[in-house]
């Protein structure tokens, strides 16, 4: 077998890993977005038919971001618009007599 043969084989072993890693990550990322979407049914399930749990649940957690997750909004300060004016291209023209 000569090196030209092993190289090319070498290749398509390197692309098959590629295609294998291509395929799990796609199969990784369905089962997220199925199990996300299992939690957000769940969720909603629980807060309609045991809103007692929910502060049971709240009681439990100890990260940070878990329970800012669960206390009320802040409203957001409204956003505020500003009209700027600019100087015309006249002005900028370099006719400059003081």
């Amino acid at each position: 077998m000569s090196q030209e043969d092993i190289d090319s084989i070498e290749r398509q072993i390197q692309r098959l890993k590629n295609r294998k890693a291509t395929v799990l990550a796609k199969d990784a990322d369905a089962e997220r977005r199925r199990r996300t979407r299992q939690n957000i049914i769940i969720g909603a399930w629980v807060q309609r038919h045991q809103p007692d749990m929910i502060e049971i649940i709240k009681s439990t957690l100890t990260r940070p971001q878990d329970i800012s997750a669960f206390q009320a909004s802040q409203p957001r300060a409204k956003a505020m618009s500003v009209d700027i004016i600019l100087p015309s291209d006249d002005e900028y023209s370099g006719d400059h007599d003081a």
